[in-house]
């Protein structure tokens, strides 16, 4: 049973599958932010009153991301910045409440009925269909492809890991039709990180399929993740402000100061703008947040206790998704794996792996 009324349940599938679409005026990831916390506020608040909480909610794997979180909640009170690590700061606020609210949120997801799950699936399968005819729309007018999302790689990698909503809801003539119209939109964008999701997405969820041995299936899935570091490492041609050689550089170095609790949740901006300063490269206008790696981002908010925390807790999910057949959410996270080793994570990536958890 969902610990959610009739009423509850209805308002969460409208709110999570609308949450891709918000944007105002020229800004993205701060008013899907807002309405992120409001939701939340309206969710824990229930379940407070209730005194219920999502079921399984402490299972040992669950207890690795409350470790995680906790080690998080020390490393912030040793941040500069103590609010912003706890609230979160900077430009994509993503603090220890965020990570909270999407960890009660994903557990929430899980406890609903088969029925609703499939709800929430068609209804983000409208999401995807409306961002890629936003790209549609954008490229007509020769304007930006950011959709709703305002970064080209965030749009195109959304696209490519809500393609899967269209078949999670059972494959008809229409899905197919609105994947090949949310391919065209990729192609249109021209994200190599972005398109690189949807390539070894199918792939990967076919082989967790057909994979006789596990061990083999850790391996190839290790490999798949690994590729985009590799192609980083071979882009010598990078901007000095986008080269991921440069900002995991200057991570690692940070690291070696700090390495078993870390700097805090969003700690980087002041860690890179001390670093580009110490090399005398001012940033002017510019924000460095994130490492663009997702492990190395892990290390810098919670250091080598929380990397093991985290990658334990997820290594855990991806298993329980195998053992359940759920071929297709393995494949997606797999892929947006891979592409957090380049790429910064927004508030969609982090609500698409949530989802994709515990549908």
């Amino acid at each position: 049973m969902s610990a959610l009324s009739r009423r509850l349940t209805i308002l969460l599938i409208i709110w999570v599958s609308t949450l891709p679409l918000v944007s105002w005026n020229g800004w993205f990831e701060v008013p899907k932010m807002m309405v992120f916390w409001t939701g939340s506020l309206v969710l824990f608040a229930h379940l407070a009153i209730k005194k219920e909480l999502p079921k399984n909610m402490f299972l040992p794997k669950n207890i690795l991301y409350g470790l995680w979180l906790i080690i998080g909640l020390f490393a912030s009170f040793g941040a500069n910045n103590v609010l912003d690590s706890l609230i979160g700061g900077s430009y994509r606020k993503q603090g220890l409440v965020f990570f909270f609210g999407m960890f009660v949120l994903g557990k929430t997801i899980f406890s609903l009925s088969k029925k609703d799950k499939l709800t929430l699936v068609k209804f983000l399968s409208i999401t995807t269909l409306v961002i890629s005819v936003a790209i549609f729309y954008q490229k007509l007018q020769n304007k930006y492809l950011l959709a709703t999302i305002g970064e080209p790689n965030a749009v195109a990698s959304i696209i490519s890991l809500g393609v899967v909503y269209f078949f999670l809801e059972k494959t008809t003539n229409f899905s197919l039709t609105f994947f090949i119209f949310s391919v065209l939109s990729i192609l249109f964008i021209g994200s190599l990180s972005g398109f690189f999701v949807l390539v070894v997405l199918f792939p990967l969820s076919f082989l967790a399929k057909r994979a006789k041995s596990k061990i083999f299936l850790v391996i190839v899935s290790l490999i798949a993740i690994s590729l985009p570091i590799v192609g980083a490492l071979f882009k010598k041609d990078a901007p000095y402000f986008e080269s991921r050689l440069q900002f995991w550089k200057y991570a690692t170095s940070a690291i070696e100061q700090k390495p078993y609790l870390g700097y805090g949740f969003e700690s980087q901006e002041l860690i890179y703008e001390k670093a580009y300063k110490k090399d005398e490269v001012p940033l002017d206008f510019l924000i460095v947040d994130r490492a663009h790696n997702l492990f190395l981002d892990v290390i810098l908010w919670t250091g080598i206790l929380g990397l093991f925390s985290f990658f334990g807790w997820l290594f855990f999910e991806l298993k329980d998704l195998v053992l359940g057949k759920k071929y297709l959410q393995f494949g997606s996270i797999l892929a947006l794996l891979a592409y957090s080793m380049i790429q910064p994570l927004s508030i969609i990536h982090w609500l698409y792996l949530f989802v994709f958890l515990n549908i």
